[in-house]
């Protein structure tokens, strides 16, 4: 995978997650067009796992909004498929780097789903998110499920 310089992925790609699907290589992946934090997951196809064909719509999972959980960081891919749709699982976090020993800040996990239509781009996150709090590497992690969970 290479970068394209002008787009979303000028500076650099990283960490991906490829699938085989039939006689096609998936592959989703994190790049940036700053270089830090910032990522946001791209997808690419290759009938090899050589040559790679980046999707039109990249990014498929762009980062939050400036007061969302994901608002710097949307990446770290991970996809599986069940039934009729891709499912990913993603590591985002609202700032951009922390100051140094400060512990008090969140990398979470998000989810997102799409149909399978031919193509499988991630194209609905939703507000399902695991939160580990503060920084794992703290004293203390916590799990937070922002829905009631019923027996």
């Amino acid at each position: 995978m290479t970068i394209d310089l002008g787009s979303w992925d000028a500076i650099y790609v990283q960490d991906p997650h490829v699938k085989k699907d039939g006689d096609t290589y998936l592959m989703w992946y994190g790049g940036n067009e700053v270089d830090g934090y910032g990522q946001q997951v791209g997808f690419a196809t290759s009938q090899d796992g050589i040559t790679w064909f980046k999707s039109e719509l990249n990014p498929v999972l762009e980062r939050g909004g400036l007061t969302a959980w994901d608002a710097s960081t949307a990446s770290f891919p991970s996809v599986i498929k069940e039934d009729d749709r891709y499912e990913m699982w993603y590591t985002g976090k609202d700032v951009a780097e922390p100051m140094p020993y400060q512990l008090d800040y969140y990398w979470e996990i998000g989810h997102a789903t799409s149909m399978i239509t031919g193509i499988p781009e991630i194209i609905n996150p939703d507000d399902g998110l695991i939160t580990l709090a503060p920084n794992p590497a703290g004293h203390i992690l916590q799990i937070h499920m922002p829905v009631e969970l019923n027996n």
